[in-house]
């Protein structure tokens, strides 16, 4: 499960992308289950730590960019391809395809960028682009093409950093395993993982800050700040604000999966 989202990982299209992205995050979500329902050898969980950090939803997201801006291009060239969503007259194509990669060097030089500084930058062009589509009444007219195409580039880029905390925690979270298995108890802080069970303290994308470790009664919770980029200090159920890996402090000891 892990490995299988890989398959999509040089299609230079969002939605490839996207599909990539869920399937990680319903992988992670199955480990996250499996480790709080079973006791897994350290050689089983050193395998699986690396073969999360092998995960790497960012390169496709920035290739996506320049494939999405081809299309686009082409698309605006010959807007026939679009069928009856186009009507019969358009104006200047030309005019429209400037600004489409206009925005869309924008957001493609953003998408270069580490988070969260990506996600500050998006906000920034997306603010900047809304405000341009409405300064006058003819801009929609003008760019229709552009506004047709375009995608919420926002919701795309807080899918991807979504991805990318989601697989950063799941390694923290099996480090954070591996020490509980050597020393009968969890770590105090993640500092105490570095850096023999890794290599230095994951950095949360959507603040830059270590991604949030907290000890409870019965568990361990390793958590992003998430989509809302405040934090609800672990808040799990139907809200979710925070991407949350929770393991817990009692275990099923010498429990063999079944199918």
């Amino acid at each position: 499960m892990l490995i299988a989202p890989r398959a999509l990982n040089k299609e230079p299209i969002f939605v490839s992308q996207l599909v990539q992205n869920a399937m990680n995050s319903i992988a992670l979500s199955t480990l996250e289950k499996m480790l709080n329902s079973f006791e897994f050898s350290d050689e089983d969980l050193q395998q699986l730590q690396q073969t999360v950090r092998q995960t790497d939803l960012q390169t496709g997201f920035r290739d996506a960019m320049l494939g999405e801006r081809v299309t686009g291009m082409q698309v605006i060239r010959n807007p026939g391809q679009l069928g009856s969503e186009v009507p019969v007259r358009l104006p200047n194509t030309n005019e429209d395809l400037a600004f489409y990669l206009k925005y869309m060097g924008k957001w493609t030089a953003a998408s270069r960028e580490p988070f969260p500084k990506a996600l500050d930058r998006v906000e920034l062009i997306s603010q900047e682009f809304e405000e341009e589509l409405a300064g006058s009444g003819f801009a929609r007219v003008r760019y229709q093409l552009t506004a047709l195409l375009l995608p919420a580039m926002d919701s795309i880029f807080e899918a991807t950093a979504r991805g990318v905390a989601a697989t950063q925690a799941t390694e923290t979270f099996i480090a954070v395993e591996r020490f509980r298995k050597q020393q009968g108890r969890f770590p105090d802080s993640l500092d105490a993982l570095v850096p023999e069970f890794l290599s230095e303290v994951p950095m949360d994308p959507f603040d830059g800050k270590p991604l949030r470790y907290v000890i409870t009664d019965d568990a361990a919770l390793i958590y992003s700040i998430g989509r809302n980029r405040i934090d609800d200090n672990g808040t799990l159920g139907d809200e979710r604000l925070d991407e949350v890996f929770r393991l817990e402090l009692k275990k099923t000891t010498g429990a063999e999966p079944t199918e």
